[in-house]
This record gives structure tokens, sequence and C-alpha cells, in this order.
């Protein structure tokens, strides 16, 4: 299913009939949502289809989306008319902490800062003649993973992969981050601020459900841990 949050999105003008979908009653009826995840969205959106058909109109929070159920509905929307529904919204307040105020690819407007991070990321980050630019951080990486796992399994206990591994790829993406091989607690440090603000995300979304104004006033201190995070 493809999403099209178009409330206060630059491109699309609220001045023709939006399409059919459920009546809601804001705040009320997003309450339903705060106890829940965005993967259980979609087996709801199946059986909105059925009564509204393939485009449906939802509100979520205080935004209004779109959302195309069809594979050829969304492949005009994405590929014949991809320009016209390239830009995004501006982020909800809690995106705003992910995102650096939709300073990255995934969240940039489509615009000049856009256009400058895709092309480092395609010219430079993933470009193949770049691969072997690479190579030291990756034999750097890989003394890393070998020496914690012997270590690990030095101490008689099973061994648990799959954090060693996590690990070894988070040094990989802070030395192309950065340039350099950090030392190991700077590393720690960085991934558990990361890890801090991924686990908490979660909790903040509630302040999307809310008009801004309304939701500093109710939720004052989540808030302020949102900010302190986003610092």
């Amino acid at each position: 299913m493809s999403q099209y949050v178009i409330q206060n999105t630059p491109n699309i003008k609220l001045k023709t009939k939006l399409p059919p979908g459920p009546f809601t009653i804001p705040i009320l009826s997003d309450l339903q949502w705060l106890p829940r995840s965005f993967a259980d969205l979609e087996p709801f959106l199946r059986n909105l289809r059925s009564n509204y058909g393939p485009i449906i109109t939802f509100r979520i929070g205080h935004n209004k989306a779109i959302f195309i159920a069809s594979p050829n509905l969304a492949h005009q929307a994405l590929i014949q008319n991809g320009a016209f529904l390239a830009d995004r919204p501006p982020p909800p307040e809690t995106s705003k902490v992910i995102s650096s105020n939709q300073h990255n690819i995934v969240s940039a407007s489509y615009d000049s800062i856009w256009r400058l991070l895709r092309r480092n990321l395609t010219n430079h980050i993933l470009h193949p003649s770049k691969i072997k630019s690479y190579s030291p951080a990756l034999k750097w990486v890989m003394e890393i993973l070998k020496k914690n796992l012997r270590a690990q399994s030095q101490l008689g206990q099973p061994v648990r992969i799959i954090d060693h591994f996590q690990h070894a790829m988070f040094c990989l993406i802070v030395s192309m981050c950065f340039g350099e091989e950090l030392r190991e607690n700077k590393i720690r440090e960085i991934e558990s601020v990361l890890t801090t603000l991924s686990l908490g995300f979660t909790r903040f979304n509630i302040l999307d459900f809310f008009p801004k104004l309304l939701g500093n006033i109710l939720f004052k201190s989540l808030l302020a841990r949102t900010l302190r995070a986003k610092k």
C-alpha cells in the first residue's frame, strides 16, 4: 500500500473532494492507535478497501492521509506522476528529532538539500568505484568482530552472535560517517545514545496525535524528554 500525507503538503491543494473514507472524530478516534504500531494499520486498511475502494482517505493524528491499495494506481502515482508527489509534508514533532528537522535523505523536502544528499549518497557512499576505499574500514571492523567473538567464547557461556554482528556493522557505519576509526568507548557512547533514542521514539509518538499546543500542555514532561533526546 502506498501512503501520501496531504495536509500541509505544498504541492497538493485541498480544493477538490478527497477520496472516501471512514468518519473520524479528531483526538477521540486517534486514541485507538496509541497502543498500536503502524504495522497494525495494513490489515485495518485492507478491511476498509472493501467498503471504500482502492483509494482511501484516513485521518491519523491531526493529519489526513490518502492510502492507495491498488498496484496499478500506485504505479500511476509513483511513476507516471512521481514529480508531482515527490515532496514531503512538514514532519510531526517526534520525527523532527530523528530526522534533524528533515535534514536526511528519507525525510528532506524535494529541494536542493535532498538533491545534495542524494548526490552524496549515489556518487560517493554507494558508488561501485568507492567500495575499495572502504577496505581499511572493513578490515578494522573484521578485527573488532573476531576479537569480541573470541573474548565472549572464552567465558564459557553461549555467544549471542547477533549482538556482535550488530556492533560490527555499527562500527562500519561510524567509520563511513566520520571517516576515521573511533575508539571503542566513543563508539559505545554513540551506540547507546542512538539506541535510547530509537527505543524511546515509540513512546514519544503520542505527541503526534494531538495539535501542537494541546500536546505541549498535556505532555509537557514528555516533550522535555523529547527535546533532551534531540540534543
